[in-house]
């Protein structure tokens, strides 16, 4: 057990998969789809408010990534302090829809702490942590200078290598938060959970 948290997530494209409920959309506005520009999107191309437009009326179909109910619960068993620490480019008026969505999924936690912040403004919010976990490279990369251990790229197809090229070797391209737990754990010594 550790007694620090020191990472933090993000939510969308990590924690939710959006992309189904988006594609789904995207055909029912007769819109082409794109895997590739998971945030191109039918809402006034406004991240923020397909978030809100998702959440307030497909809730019933939002889905985790796979491992990611498992994974943050041995997180959360890590760290042994009743909550988890996520940062978020959504709208500082959504903290009441995303606590209730996220606490639907994960009842065991006591509390979880969200950060939001203005899209791409990520780095100003992760002081103290020395792992962060986003899916997309654009969130990163300004915190390459700022983490002394690792940042998490979770693989989707708007951020293929083929986009982004090489990136920064403190950056780790990751399947899935299973990826994330193992590493992290041996980069901290710590025996699994």
């Amino acid at each position: 057990m550790k007694n620090n948290i020191n990472i933090a997530f993000d939510l969308d494209g990590v924690i939710w998969d959006f992309a189904k409920i988006i594609k789904k959309r995207y055909i029912e506005l007769s819109l082409p789809y794109d895997d590739s520009k998971y945030y191109n999107n039918p809402m006034n191309h406004n991240p923020s408010e397909m978030i809100k437009y998702l959440i307030n009326n497909r809730s019933d179909e939002l889905e985790l990534y796979q491992f990611v109910r498992e994974y943050i619960l041995k997180f959360y068993e890590l760290f042994n302090c009743g909550f988890l620490v996520f940062v978020t480019s959504r709208n500082i008026n959504m903290k009441s829809i995303t606590k209730k969505s996220f606490m639907n999924f994960f009842p065991e936690f006591n509390d979880v702490i969200f950060s939001f912040c203005k899209e791409g403004n990520k780095n100003d919010f992760l002081n103290g942590f020395e792992y962060f976990v986003d899916d997309r490279p654009e969130n990163l990369i300004p915190c390459v200078d700022k983490y002394k251990k690792r940042l998490y790229l979770i693989d989707r197809p708007w951020n293929s290598p083929k986009i982004y090229g090489n990136l920064p070797s403190i950056i780790k391209r990751v399947c899935s938060l299973k990826d994330v737990y193992e590493d992290y754990c041996n980069l901290e010594r710590i025996n699994e959970v």
